[in-house]
């Protein structure tokens, strides 16, 4: 990762990048990014860029990641916890950040054919559980992360969102010439109704709106000690729920961050505070770096992430 940031940093000569390394360089984190102009074939083109900060915690659990193939971009942010207070989620986090991209594309590589449901619904899937399957085998009983992952398919201009535990994914439109937002995922949290129900329903208990009274998301990769082989009706379940969206000229910018940022912003205020930087700059590094900043700001009490994802050329 210091190789990483070095090469950034000898590359990156304007002021938005720079401030971008700084933010990085007093992180213990994992964020393998690139946020250049990508030159492909296909007239849809993509810009994307992300900050981070390890804020008012006293350890840094977050991790996003992007890699890309010559058709599909995978984005993701991860969010790490420790059951007990003692462990540290990061480990989790890094090890989906450093894996899970490798199981798309390793599905993706497979199919002969590409169709919509095909790669929304079965790619993803079995993607999540080979990464399940791997943490299990590390034992990772009293840690785990969210997940929260975009895969764009630039031929189709389909993008399916896959998500884990209280990560989000907002995309920005415009309406009526205004900045709209549209959530993509659905926030896994043990005390929302739905979750709840299922919960009990799975032989769980919710108490002060975390599962057993432990665990405040109901949905992650990892935490172990709160399930069992059967992760499709587990009390704290691995399978993502996964949302597609076919973009079209109105859609603007993909926001994906931790709950850091959501904990002290609506999904308008965030995407607001995008479209303003996006306008002016076009630069989507400088974008995710001042929504950190303002989830800062309003004094968030976790880690904040943010990818920033803007579309061009999407007629």
């Amino acid at each position: 990762m210091l190789i990483y940031m070095d090469k950034i940093m000898f590359k990156s000569k304007n002021k938005s990048q720079f401030l971008h390394i700084v933010v990085l360089v007093n992180l213990i984190s994992i964020c393998s990014f690139s946020h250049t102009m990508e030159e492909t074939t296909f007239p849809m083109q993509q810009k994307s860029g992300f900050a981070s900060e390890k804020g008012r915690r006293s350890t840094m659990e977050d991790a996003c990641t992007h890699h890309e193939s010559e058709r599909f971009n995978f984005w993701a942010v991860y969010d790490g916890h420790g059951i007990d207070k003692k462990e540290n989620g990061y480990k989790v986090a890094n090890e989906a950040a450093n894996k899970l991209h490798q199981y798309v594309f390793e599905e993706l590589g497979q199919l002969k054919t590409l169709d919509q449901s095909t790669m929304n619904k079965n790619i993803l899937l079995k993607a999540f559980q080979k990464m399940e399957t791997e943490l299990r085998q590390q034992g990772s009983m009293s840690t785990g992360s969210t997940a929260t992952v975009a895969l764009l398919d630039k031929v189709t201009k389909t993008l399916n969102i896959a998500n884990l535990g209280d990560s989000r994914a907002v995309l920005a439109h415009l309406k009526k010439r205004q900045i709209k937002t549209t959530a993509l995922s659905t926030d896994h949290k043990a005390g929302k109704k739905r979750e709840a129900e299922r919960i009990r329903k799975a032989g769980g208990i919710v108490f002060r709106n975390r599962v057993s009274g432990i665990l405040a998301v109901s949905r992650t990769l990892g935490d172990f000690g709160l399930k069992t082989e059967k992760s499709d009706i587990d009390k704290v379940m691995s399978e993502p729920e996964i949302s597609v969206r076919q973009l079209g000229p109105n859609d603007r910018f993909l926001i994906l961050a931790c709950d850091g940022v959501w904990d002290v912003m609506t999904n308008q205020d965030a995407a607001t505070l995008v479209n303003t930087v996006l306008e002016k700059t076009h630069n989507p590094t400088q974008a995710a770096y001042d929504l950190v900043q303002e989830a800062l700001a309003r004094n968030t009490n976790d880690n904040i992430t943010a990818v920033i994802v803007e579309f061009q050329n999407l007629q």
